[in-house]
Parts: C-alpha cells; sequence; structure tokens
C-alpha cells in the first residue's frame, strides 16, 4: 500500500473510484483484482515460510539462513514487495490508473478537489447551529468559569 500510494500512484487517489465495485473502477483492475499485488505479496511472503515454520515448529530443521530471514521478515517483505510492486506497474501498467495518475494535475490539486467535493469545510468552521462562534462556558474545578469564543 505504501508503495502504491508514493510511487505508483504519485500520492494522488480518486475518491469517487473507491466506491465502484464494477468496471468502471479504475482500480477494477482484472477482474476485480490487481494481480500485480498478489504477485508482490508472494514474492514478500513465500521465502519467510521456512523460517515461519520453524519459529512454529521447534522439531522442524530448516537452514540457518531461513531462519535469519525470517528474523528479518517485516523488512525484506517491505522492501521486497514493494520493490516488485512497482516494477511491475512500472513494466505492466494499468492503463485507467496511468491515466489518471499522468493527467498532469498535481496530488495537491486533487486532494483539494476532493477535500472540496466531499467534506464539508464550512461546518466544521462554524457552530452547530451556522454562526461563526461558539460559545459556552467551561467549569475549571468548580471554582472558575472560563468562556471560550
Amino acid at each position: 500500500m505504501v508503495a502504491s500510494y508514493l510511487v505508483v500512484n504519485s500520492r494522488k487517489v480518486n475518491i469517487d473510484d473507491l466506491y465502484h465495485g464494477d468496471r468502471s473502477s479504475i482500480y477494477w483492475f482484472t477482474a476485480g483484482i490487481n494481480w500485480r499485488a498478489a504477485v508482490a505479496w508472494i514474492v514478500g511472503f513465500a521465502p519467510l515460510m521456512s523460517g515461519f515454520i520453524a519459529a512454529v515448529n521447534t522439531s522442524a530443521v530448516v537452514s540457518s539462513g531461513a531462519t535469519e530471514l525470517y528474523y528479518l521478515s517485516y523488512l525484506y517483505g517491505f522492501c521486497a514487495s514493494g520493490l516488485v510492486f512497482v516494477a511491475l506497474h512500472k513494466i505492466f501498467p494499468a492503463r485507467s490508473l496511468d491515466n489518471f495518475v499522468k493527467n498532469g494535475v498535481s496530488a495537491e490539486e486533487t486532494r483539494h478537489y476532493y477535500r472540496t467535493k466531499w467534506d464539508n469545510i464550512g461546518y466544521e468552521n462554524q457552530g452547530p447551529m451556522g454562526d461563526n462562534k461558539i460559545d459556552e462556558t467551561i467549569t475549571v474545578n468548580d471554582a472558575s468559569a472560563v468562556d471560550r469564543v
């Protein structure tokens, strides 16, 4: 997910398409599955299995290299999966996602577009009754009152 967001998607997310569970979404890929992610997960997971088996079953005998690799499972899995995921997206790009990422709109502009479209910023800056001030009294130690504006 980190490699997808930072490298492949260039920090751009199409919020509307996240909620489309059909071919109209740029995140649909092949039959609803991103095969690049599955391959990257296998590359990051499979080599660690023998070390995992040895950690769970102490009677299992595996090489010391497999055990040492398992000790570095988080680092290996994160880096190997990320690199394979990025490489597969560079070699076999998903056309609709690639078009969205390279459409000339920056990540900040995309974020601003979806924030103004979906977040009700005006309500967040105003009180629940629509006024610009929130007047309330907060009692501190039952001895003094503080007016908060």
